[in-house]
């Protein structure tokens, strides 16, 4: 690093207090790594710990003294759970802070985004929002770090730093003249949004399909510039209780436990298959739910109740877990982060959501095991009907069947595909298109 570095480094350090950014001394500074440096990380703590009242702040600063936070997940939930017991209304503050942070890195450009990634790798850590047990000038020191390397690059390496990496390969689902336009969901041409391709879209991507920066910009952008009218489609395609996020949750069960969803509640739960249940949840925040988030993040701009995240878990929740657990009699500590996060994030308001509180408190206590309610069944009610009811025909949104997605017929006027065999799935029809899904 070169005096002049350090100088910087120095004058950053004097005015660290005020949390500020050396603009003046950084005239060549890109505007998208300055946007992802100065949008993703809070200038100031202070200013989140101001909207907490004394009782609240009392409660954070007793809980943080008896259980150091941690970056991992299990500490995580477990404060959240811990917060959510002691004050609803810090509760709520934490998770509209942490939200807030998530939808500022959604809005980040290719560079910005690419900036986070290689801070958080440097960090080997994501960057916490909610204050207790943060380091800001820290976080800016390493920030600014980066920022020292990148500015002693040469043109040629900068430029390369910030391309986006290069679209995927097109490949078609069948052979081709010149000219045809490509169907592959992996690397789809969106300048029109294709009702047909997206859905496809949505689906692979529910099964683990990774899109690169590029083509989640385009989908992305292609869906905030959309007609009111797809825009209603595709959010009752991703949020119908019977729709592509509750059927694709099925479905990735059936393939991790090996067996048909009416066989998911008779799923013995012994050392395998609590192994085979974390590796599909790790699936599904890992992989399935970033991916999700750069897709869909416009619908929440139209529609307010819209939550990838909430939807995602709840029907994880509804599908998968309801299920598992039903028959279940004992305490099982390898799952308590799974069971913390479902409670702490899914929809909170449903008979559905009692009912896996009840079976919670088993897992997480070991409690006593009462009558079994009916929404633990295979048949289970609406879990979203407060949220996502758009009248819809839960018929026209059984399984779905990605091969259908291009060839059915649509009613325009109802906004839900017709097809006489309502999707019904076949897992090979998923796999001519995402291969198994490796939990």
């Amino acid at each position: 690093m070169t005096s002049v570095h350090f100088i910087i480094v120095g004058l950053y350090l004097a005015v660290s207090t005020t949390y500020s950014f050396p603009f003046a001394l950084t005239p060549a500074i890109s505007d998208d790594v300055l946007d992802a440096i100065l949008s993703y990380f809070p200038k100031d703590v202070g200013v989140f710990l101001a909207t907490l009242t004394p009782q609240e702040m009392a409660i954070v600063s007793q809980i943080a003294g008896e259980k150091p936070l941690s970056s991992t997940d299990d500490d995580w939930s477990e404060f959240m759970l811990i917060v959510r017991d002691q004050s609803e209304s810090l509760y709520s503050k934490i998770i509209r802070e942490k939200r807030k942070q998530n939808e500022k890195r959604m809005k980040l450009s290719f560079k910005g985004r690419d900036f986070i990634k290689l801070f958080e790798a440097k960090q080997n850590s994501a960057f916490l929002p909610h204050a207790i047990e943060l380091k800001p000038l820290t976080a800016r020191m390493a920030a600014l770090d980066l920022y020292l390397k990148y500015i002693a690059l040469s043109e040629l390496d900068k430029q390369d730093y910030s391309t986006p990496r290069e679209r995927n390969q097109k490949l078609s689902l069948s052979s081709q003249e010149p000219g045809t336009p490509l169907t592959d969901a992996r690397s789809p041409d969106l300048n029109n949004l294709d009702v047909y391709k997206a859905q496809l879209i949505i689906v692979s991507a529910l099964q683990g399909i990774e899109y690169n920066d590029e083509t989640s910009h385009e989908f992305s952008t292609a869906l905030s510039k959309a007609e009111m009218s797809v825009k209603k489609m595709m959010y009752k395609f991703f949020t119908a209780k019977n729709g592509a996020c509750a059927s694709t949750m099925e479905n990735n069960a059936c393939k991790a436990f090996h067996c048909n969803p009416a066989d998911l509640s008779s799923v013995e739960l012994n050392k395998e298959n609590i192994r085979n249940l974390k590796r599909l949840w790790m699936f599904l925040k890992d992989e399935i739910l970033p991916n999700i988030v750069l897709l869909l993040y416009p619908l929440g701009y139209t529609f307010g109740d819209f939550n990838e995240r909430e939807v995602l878990f709840t029907f994880f929740r509804d599908k998968v877990c309801l299920r598992i657990f039903k028959n279940n009699k004992r305490k099982i500590s390898s799952l308590h982060t799974i069971m913390h996060t479902l409670l702490c994030e899914a929809e909170d308001y449903s008979e559905s959501a009692k009912e896996f509180r009840r079976l919670a408190s088993i897992v997480l206590d070991g409690g006593e095991d009462y009558t079994l309610s009916s929404c633990s069944t295979n048949t289970l009610p609406s879990t979203s009907s407060g949220l996502y009811d758009f009248d819809m025909e839960d018929t026209a949104y059984r399984r779905i069947s990605c091969s259908s997605v291009l060839t059915s017929e649509f009613d325009e006027n109802d906004d839900v595909f017709v097809d006489e065999q309502y999707f019904h799935l076949e897992n090979i029809e998923f796999e001519a298109i995402s291969g198994e899904v490796n939990v």
